[in-house]
């Protein structure tokens, strides 16, 4: 079976990420097929890097596909200003904010993407060269990302199988030959498994790969469970989005571990921290009574009392966001009010703003030694005014009202 449809069956509205590349119409054809037969509202989202040249014209024939499909398509737009560094990455992360925001506004329950077998290979070796332990090279069929599930229902079938099918449908594709580049990490892993020795089964190889990423997320299991609880133990997150750890754990894998995690949590950030890094911090726990430092855009500040945690102010702010009834806001809060408002967004406080207001908070202990924190905390503004800081209990004279009204939540927990 090519597709997953277990995957599937949980969500009454899905939207597929399709490209114009053979993975992902293969995808749309055969979600397109199974939904129909269980009544599964369908909506495919394709994104226009603004990169490639080619990439309306891939665009337009996936809406014209979908049209006789008889399936609603949008297009997406990244604008930007030019990208000349890690530019795969920032264009994932650009995709995947646009589709799940899309996703939240029109209350789509999941997001489907077209990784598959081979994907997944590639990533095994691209994460062992970048020297990540044995969380990193396990993935997931199933991930939340901005709120929204995303799925993954080619994850067990190989590439050939997609295109095979597809060329049996006499379903036209395009291929990137940004995909070739040798300037970039996954083309080199890629040419490189194709170089394999022919005695090598490329076959019975993606299988053993495949077998000992199944072998590591057993592992991981047990590991994981004995993980929860010294989480429990030895860490405390709060609304306000920092986090404390009372000290290095005994065990070094335990705390390597440990710190990855509240460093992901509180940088809302998916990408993985070198171990290398890690072990550097977690020796200056051990070894320094008091430090402050920062790594995975966060701040790591040891006092003599405890360790605090919280998001590096002024790095990568956050962009605004319309706050009608409900919203996420840097990928770390939930916002809903009670009542449908216009006019308002979600941003951050910036120094002017704090300084005209700073003599009207009355800051909790706990930010008062950190006050850096309430440069990221969500702030309520209407036009150019703040009006609230909901987390500090900051409320303009003229929207005092508001205060029975929002409701703002930590995400990342």
């Amino acid at each position: 079976m090519l597709l997953n449809t277990d995957l599937l069956t949980s969500y009454s509205s899905i939207a597929l990420a399709i490209s114009a590349g053979p993975d992902s119409l293969a995808m749309l054809y055969l979600v397109d097929e199974f939904a129909k037969s269980y009544n599964i509202e369908i909506t495919a989202l394709t994104v226009n890097h603004n990169l490639r040249d080619e990439a309306k014209e891939e665009a337009s024939y996936v809406s014209n596909l979908c049209k006789k499909l008889g399936i609603k398509h949008f297009t997406l737009e990244w604008i930007h200003d030019g990208v000349n560094s890690n530019i795969h990455d920032k264009a994932r992360k650009a995709r995947y904010e646009l589709m799940t925001k899309f996703c939240q506004k029109n209350g789509i329950e999941a997001l489907c993407t077209g990784h598959h077998q081979d994907d997944r290979i590639e990533n095994f070796f691209i994460r062992i060269h970048q020297g990540a332990g044995l969380f990193g090279l396990i993935d997931k069929d199933h991930i939340i990302y901005n709120g929204i599930n995303v799925i993954r229902p080619l994850f067990h079938t190989p590439k050939t199988q997609l295109v095979e099918y597809l060329d049996k449908q006499e379903i036209k594709y395009f291929l990137d030959k940004s995909n070739e580049n040798p300037k970039y990490l996954r083309s080199n892993m890629r040419k490189w498994l194709k170089m394999m020795p022919e005695e090598l089964d490329p076959d019975l190889f993606g299988k053993r790969i495949i077998s000992v990423k199944h072998n590591l997320e057993r592992a991981s299991k047990v590991i994981d469970r004995i993980f929860q609880e010294e989480f429990k133990n030895n860490m405390a997150i709060y609304n306000e989005g920092y986090a404390t750890l009372k000290a290095a754990h005994n065990d070094d894998e335990i705390s390597f571990m440990l710190l990855s995690k509240i460093l992901g949590i509180i940088g809302a950030s998916d990408d993985l921290v070198r171990l290398e890094s890690i072990k550097e911090l977690h020796n200056a726990i051990v070894n320094t009574d008091t430090f402050k430092r920062t790594l995975a855009g966060c701040v790591i500040a040891k006092s003599k009392r405890d360790i605090i945690i919280y998001r590096e102010f002024g790095k990568n702010p956050p962009k605004d966001v319309e706050l009608k009834n409900e919203a996420i806001w840097d990928n770390r809060y939930r916002i809903c009010t009670k009542t449908a408002y216009k006019d308002l967004r979600i941003s951050y406080l910036k120094q002017d703003e704090y300084a005209e207001i700073k003599k009207e908070l009355d800051l909790p202990i706990s930010l008062k030694a950190n006050k850096e924190i309430i440069f990221t905390l969500p702030l309520i503004k209407n036009l150019e005014k703040v009006i609230a800081i909901p987390h500090i209990n900051y409320y303009d004279e003229a929207y005092a009202y508001l205060a029975e009204e929002i409701f703002c939540e930590f995400i990342r927990k």
